[in-house]
């Protein structure tokens, strides 16, 4: 795995922490897990140190926003394309469609980023996190605008609307992934919308985005 390890931009000297990085949960007790854990705190503070250092005038509400953007889900699943993490992961009892789902993919980088930290410290894991943000925002390959929950709330906010409600419809999760689909209901305009995703925040993100959509065409 020496390939993906100088993609990644760390090469680990407990060899060990990198296989458990890439085991998902499927794969029994030593999974990835815990690692992911510790690499989603990691990632959060570290991305908010940058964007602190990067940007002197950049306000508290935008770089809020863009932290939001730099590590949700589909921007961690961009860093693990880019790096293949996908032919290096160990699922049981998975088709390769699964195992390269954004959800998993985007575990997967966190777990890399926990087990790097455990391996050499913060210094080597901030200067991964750094270079892989670096390149988020030179390649454009996320979107900085408003998330649809926030740009959906302003929408209301501004015509005297009440904010929406957003509900679980219904929740499945097997060995491989969780799939949750949610609600988004503002009742003085009668629109119900619906959203499915891997996550709670993802589902009320889709739901919402249709949602303000029904808006704007009233």
């Amino acid at each position: 795995m020496v390939e993906l390890q100088n993609r990644f931009g760390h090469v680990f000297m407990n060899q060990d922490l990198l296989q458990q990085a890439l085991s998902h949960r499927s794969c029994g007790p030593m999974n990835n897990e815990r690692l992911e854990f510790i690499g989603d705190a990691l990632l959060n503070c570290e991305t908010a140190l940058w964007l602190f250092e990067q940007f002197p005038r950049m306000t508290e509400g935008n770089m809020s926003r863009i932290r939001a953007a730099l590590v949700r889900q589909d921007s961690l699943a961009q860093i693990a394309k880019r790096i293949d993490v996908a032919t290096y992961l160990r699922v049981e009892h998975s088709d390769s469609r699964t195992q390269t789902g954004p959800s998993m993919l985007a575990d997967a980088v966190e777990a890399l980023i926990g087990a790097a930290y455990i391996d050499q410290g913060f210094n080597a894991t901030r200067k991964v996190i750094r270079h892989h943000l670096q390149a988020l925002l030179v390649s454009g390959a996320i979107n900085l605008d408003k998330d649809p929950k926030t740009a959906l709330q302003e929408h209301l906010q501004g015509n005297g609307i009440a904010l929406p409600k957003y509900a679980i419809l219904r929740e499945s999760k097997d060995s491989v992934e969780q799939r949750i689909e949610v609600t988004c209901t503002i009742q003085k305009l009668g629109i119900t919308t619906s959203g499915v995703g891997a996550s709670r925040k993802m589902a009320e993100g889709k739901a919402a985005a249709e949602a303000l959509q029904k808006c704007r065409i009233r």
